[in-house]
């Protein structure tokens, strides 16, 4: 197994959107003020464009200075979508009046990238955005959005 028991107890332990829509004290994030906003801002191209880019970081950064282990990538992300599946997707509730096969697609994309992230943790360089996500969602909202011209701007949480 190549996932971090302590990870996959971290992720086991998350209240998914236990908190949405309510104040948070999370620094550096802006709050999406309803539902309907929320949803508008997951699905902007611009959010899908922040975590590619994220994503591809941290492949393009292993692909140059440690191309060795960046073989096993296909094979952590196949144990990541596994786990997702069947330990993780179960636990995410719906939300009413929202696009839940987006969200659910959204969840499972920053989910498997942390998992990834958290296997290649000791190569990468910090901060690490998906940890970041990460913990945005154990706080119970769900990071949603960017506010501003990236890497400049606040991360939207609801």
């Amino acid at each position: 197994m190549r996932l971090s028991q302590s990870v996959i107890e971290r992720l086991l332990k998350i209240k998914w959107f236990s908190a949405v829509g309510k104040e948070t004290s999370m620094p550096n994030v802006m709050l999406a003020m309803s539902l309907d906003e929320a949803q508008d801002f997951l699905a902007d191209p611009q959010w899908e464009n922040v975590t590619l880019e994220e994503a591809n970081a941290i492949s393009g950064y292993l692909a140059t200075k440690h191309v060795t282990i960046l073989q096993e990538w296909n094979d952590v992300a196949k144990e990541a979508k596994v786990y997702f599946d069947n330990d993780i997707s179960p636990k995410i509730p719906q939300l009413n009046d929202f696009d839940n096969l987006l969200l659910r697609q959204c969840v499972e994309w920053d989910v498997m990238h942390y998992l990834i992230e958290d296997f290649y943790s000791k190569k990468l360089t910090s901060p690490l955005f998906f940890n970041r996500l990460l913990s945005i969602y154990e706080s119970g909202h769900i990071p949603c959005g960017w506010q501003g011209n990236w890497p400049k701007g606040q991360l939207v949480v609801y």
